[in-house]
């Protein structure tokens, strides 16, 4: 019966680093998830992204125009998630437009006071 209690204490350990191992940070790599909120203004169908770890006033926020039927998704959990998911791709892709601060004022005044702490703002799907 040791032997098993032995076996099945090394398979957990091995098991535990690896799953570990998964969310190491890398260097170099921006980790998205827990380190990163974003706030949704319903009247405009807005919706901005900002880094929350250890912010900077260098860091960037990101605005994004939601389609319609991201607007409707965004109220439920699956909704919530995928609309998520496009936006940390589309940050990834790094395919957004520079924004000034009185322009992201004049279009969401919600999300100007979310990201006023931010220098600089990119938006994204404001053409489409």
């Amino acid at each position: 019966m040791d032997s098993h209690h032995w076996l099945f204490i090394s398979i957990l350990a091995i098991w535990i680093c690896f799953i570990s191992a998964t969310f190491v940070n890398i260097h170099g790599e921006p980790s998205f998830g827990a380190s990163w909120v974003y706030q949704y203004d319903q009247h405009q169908g807005i919706a901005a992204t900002r880094n929350n770890y250890q912010t900077k006033p260098n860091d960037t926020c990101h605005v994004f125009k939601l389609t319609d039927q991201q607007r409707h998704d965004i109220h439920t959990i699956s909704g919530q998630f995928k609309v998520e998911i496009m936006m940390y791709e589309a940050i990834r892709t790094e395919h957004g437009e520079r924004m000034t601060a009185t322009e992201l004022n004049a279009t969401s005044n919600q999300m100007w006071r979310f990201c006023q702490k931010n220098l600089n703002f990119l938006k994204y799907n404001f053409y489409v």
